[in-house]
């Protein structure tokens, strides 16, 4: 959800551009807030240092990754490489694993990160390429187009038509309702399966009392079988004569 505050505000022109650092991250924690379905007492502030521990992390990972993509062994696949990148980083870092790498799914296609390399190699920019700021690399849309989009938000449009972000939640959601289906399949499988064995149970009970021989019993015993059987034969019948 952090991630995807970033990115839309970030990239929007109305809002992302020429913001001072506490007014952005404002704008993000209000957009994180606004589109979570998860209880969060983190404020801006706190929003901020936590992407920057992930953007710091996906430098990291895509630094490794960019140096094998550029040996260009061949033979080796995209899943090889990003095994690789994977290894690189764990041994890199001291046997600690990759954790954000669904966040770096996201981010590598984004332009901040794929001109990451050209934007430090630039000295002009070098200041620039570790800053939380938002880059924008390819020329927004006007500013009225952008209104006409706020407009529509502000009326009831959905804000995350198109968002990379959402697209990977929206694909979670829908495996986790498969799951969910599939286990309420189970489930209902398991009660039936259940309710027969319990049935059957009560049937056994009922059959083993219905033929019990009362005839050596004391007048006690044969009272409560007698009763019994009266009780079996109301429920099965609404009578003790069938």
């Amino acid at each position: 959800m952090l991630v995807s505050a970033y990115l839309n505000v970030s990239k929007d022109p109305i809002t992302g551009r020429y913001k001072k650092e506490g007014t952005f991250w404002e704008i993000v924690w209000k957009y994180f807030n606004k589109n979570r379905k998860f209880e969060s007492d983190r404020n801006w502030s706190s929003l901020k240092h936590r992407w920057l521990a992930i953007q710091k992390e996906v430098n990291i990972f895509q630094g490794y990754y960019d140096a094998i993509e550029r040996k260009d062994q061949s033979g080796k696949t995209s899943d090889d490489k990003l095994a690789e990148a994977k290894a690189e980083f764990r041994e890199r870092q001291h046997g600690r694993a990759f954790s954000v790498f669904h966040v770096w799914m996201i981010l590598r296609h984004e332009p901040k990160w794929a001109f990451r390399e050209s934007k430090l190699k630039d000295p002009q920019e070098t200041n620039n390429a570790s800053s939380d700021a938002p880059i924008n690399i390819d020329r927004p849309p006007g500013r009225k187009a952008e209104k006409e989009k706020a407009r529509a938000r502000k009326h009831g449009a959905c804000d995350v038509d198109g968002d990379p972000f959402f697209e990977e939640l929206k694909k979670m959601r829908e495996s986790q309702e498969e799951n969910d289906k599939d286990r309420k399949a189970l489930d209902e499988k398991f009660y039936e399966l259940e309710k027969i064995k319990v049935e059957a149970e009560q049937d056994r009970q009922v059959k083993e009392i219905m033929q019990t021989d009362t005839s050596t019993m004391d007048d006690e015993s044969k009272q409560y079988f007698k009763l019994m059987k009266k009780e079996i034969l109301i429920r099965r019948f609404g009578s003790s004569q069938p």
